[in-house]
């Protein structure tokens, strides 16, 4: 059974434990990135591409360092940028 891991802008450790929703993550974007975007699991494949990850203003640090240790550790990405929400708004604006 896979949990909602994300909810009000942090990992949801009520409704499941950290290590529980850390597992629904790689489940979820496993298929996301398997299914929808059909990237193969191949590790020399993945260690070759770059991930980036659009961050809501108000999410935590610790859930940051989560999600980035998933995409890099987990689902063996080999790069990753993060970008905040306030940020990409700014740029897609021009008001950079």
């Amino acid at each position: 059974f896979v949990y909602w891991p994300v909810r009000h802008a942090c990992i949801d450790t009520e409704a499941a434990s950290l290590s529980v929703q850390i597992e629904n993550m790689i489940q979820i974007w496993e298929f996301g990135i398997k299914q929808i975007l059909g990237v193969v699991a191949d590790v020399h494949l993945r260690k070759s591409m770059g991930v980036v990850l659009l961050i809501p203003d108000q999410f935590q640090r610790r859930d940051i360092i989560v999600m980035s240790e998933i995409i890099l550790n987990h689902l063996n990405f080999g790069r990753l940028m993060l970008l905040q929400e306030s940020v990409s708004a700014t740029v897609a604006l021009g008001i950079s």
